[in-house]
C-alpha cells in the first residue's frame, strides 16, 4: 500500500541499525510485528503522518510483506521509500491554510475575526519570504494572543472561535512541524464545535462533531497531499537491504 512517513533531518531511521534511508532502496525487518515497537512504519493519509513526524523530511512510501493496520497508521515488514524531499515550507505555508480556514469559517458563523488575526498569518509568509525577520514575526503573534486576552470575556467568544485563535497562534510558530500539527487541530477543533452549536435540537453533539471534525480533516488531508506533492522527486534506485529496524 501506499503511505507517507517522514524522518529525522539526517534521512536516518529512528530505531534499530539507525542508517540512512535511501530512496529505492528497501528495507525489511523480520516479524512479529507489533505496532509502534517493531516493524516499519507509515500512514496512509498525510495529515496523519505529520502526527508522528520528527522533522520535515517527508517519504512517500510503498508497504508490503506482512502490514498491521491502526486507525492512523500501519506497520509492515517491509517499505520502500519512493521519493523524499524536505517539507519544512510545505508545512508552514499548510499551516497558514489551516488557520485562514478557521477564521473563515468564523466569519461565516457572523464573527468577524480581529485584524490582528489576519496579521500574525501575514507575518508567518512575510517571515518565510524573508521580508521581516523571527522578531517581527513573534511581535505579530504577540500582538494576536494579547487579543485573545481582550476578547476572552467579549459577549461574542464561543468555543469555536477559541479553538480557531489557537489555529492562528499556532501557524504562527516559527517550528514548521508543530505550526502544521496544531494549526490544523485548532482548525478542525473550531469546526467540530461550530457544528455543535448550529446543531439541530435533539442531535447527539458527539456525531455532530465527530461528522464535522472527519470533513474538516478530510479536506486538510487533501490539501496537504496536493502541497507536498509538488515537491520534486528523486531518481529511484531498487536495491532490497535488511535491517533489525523500526520505525
Amino acid at each position: 500500500m501506499l503511505a507517507w512517513h517522514f524522518l529525522q533531518q539526517d534521512r536516518c531511521l529512528q530505531w534499530g541499525t539507525k542508517e540512512e534511508v535511501i530512496p529505492g532502496k528497501k528495507i525489511i525487518v523480520l516479524p512479529p510485528l507489533e505496532m509502534c515497537r517493531h516493524g516499519l512504519h507509515a500512514s496512509k493519509d498525510a495529515i496523519d503522518a505529520i502526527s508522528y513526524a520528527p522533522d520535515p523530511v517527508v517519504c512517500r512510501v510503498m508497504l508490503s510483506g506482512e502490514i498491521l493496520y491502526d486507525k492512523d497508521k500501519c506497520c509492515a515488514t517491509e517499505r520502500i521509500v519512493l521519493w523524499m524531499a524536505d517539507a519544512t515550507m510545505v508545512l508552514h505555508e499548510f499551516a497558514c491554510w489551516c488557520a485562514e480556514e478557521a477564521l473563515l469559517n468564523e466569519r461565516r458563523a457572523g464573527w468577524e475575526p480581529d485584524a490582528k488575526f489576519w496579521a500574525a498569518i501575514q507575518a508567518k509568509r512575510d517571515w518565510l519570504s524573508g521580508k521581516i525577520d523571527l522578531d517581527k514575526l513573534a511581535a505579530a503573534k504577540e500582538a494576536a494572543l494579547i487579543e485573545v486576552w481582550t476578547q476572552s470575556d467579549a459577549a461574542a467568544w464561543t468555543p469555536s472561535w477559541s479553538a480557531a485563535q489557537g489555529a492562528v497562534l499556532a501557524a504562527a510558530e516559527a517550528d514548521a512541524l508543530n505550526a502544521a500539527r496544531i494549526a490544523a487541530q485548532g482548525a478542525a477543533r473550531a469546526a467540530a464545535r461550530a457544528a455543535i452549536s448550529k446543531a439541530a435540537k435533539g442531535a447527539s453533539h458527539e456525531a455532530v462533531s465527530e461528522a464535522a471534525w472527519l470533513t474538516v480533516r478530510a479536506a486538510q488531508n487533501a490539501k496537504l497531499t496536493e502541497m507536498i506533492l509538488t515537491l520534486e522527486a528523486p531518481s529511484l534506485r531498487l536495491e532490497p537491504i535488511e535491517t533489525d529496524g523500526a520505525r
